[in-house]
């Protein structure tokens, strides 16, 4: 939201409400001050700290910065640019998720079904079809994928670009493995949807189709 008030004279000051969130926590209101509104020949920009402080420049360490336009003395625009300390934060959670997700397709791959539980909270929930019934619990969930060495070899595990929202995240994955009962490949193909606490998965949802096909990628 942008609004534009008059305080101590002819002074005006932007207050800019800033929703963008980083590392799991919102930015903070955003006010900038301007000695004058252009006319309606010229324009500026004016960067803003989260400390309220105008002209930190965008490449400040750590700070976003609203990036206020003006023409005919009115708001013209505005955006929110993280510096490259912001950024490498907000990256931390994708690389926090990207392990787990990780960690859970080498359990996958090697039949190890205590590997993949403990990618979950001690009260996980893990549903492996849209359909199907949850299944609470490490203990649950270890016993779901406990039959894959019996059922599955050469098993190959992929993912794709992580996308997170807070606590959030989502991920394209590719699985395929022999059958050993009959010989035939399969190709699996989905997305995970997940939600995390203290560093777990708490609530897992997989959405897959899998396909007969030949062992070639």
């Amino acid at each position: 939201a942008l609004r534009v008030v008059r305080a101590r004279g002819a002074l005006p000051y932007v207050v800019v409400t800033a929703t963008r969130l980083i590392s799991g926590e919102r930015a903070a209101r955003v006010m900038a001050t301007t000695s004058s509104i252009p006319g309606s020949a010229s324009m500026m920009t004016r960067r803003v700290g989260l400390n309220g402080a105008p002209g930190p420049p965008a490449t400040a360490g750590g700070a976003i910065v609203v990036v206020l336009t003006f023409s005919d003395g009115m708001i013209e625009g505005a955006s929110l640019n993280a510096s490259s300390e912001t950024e490498a934060r907000a990256s931390e959670p994708k690389k926090q998720y990207a392990a787990l997700i990780v960690e859970f397709g080498k359990g996958w791959e090697k039949g190890a079904s205590d590997r993949i539980a403990a990618v979950f909270t001690d009260d996980g929930v893990f549903i492996p079809e849209p359909f199907s019934a949850p299944l609470r619990g490490r203990d649950a969930i270890n016993e779901y994928w406990r039959d894959i060495p019996r059922e599955q070899a050469e098993v190959t595990f992929k993912i794709g670009e992580i996308f997170v929202a807070g606590p959030w995240f989502s991920v394209e994955f590719r699985c395929k493995f022999r059958r050993r009962r009959t010989g035939e490949w399969i190709d699996v193909r989905g997305a995970l949807f997940c939600e995390t606490d203290a560093g777990k998965i708490s609530e897992m949802r997989m959405y897959w189709h899998r396909v007969t096909g030949s062992e070639e990628n």
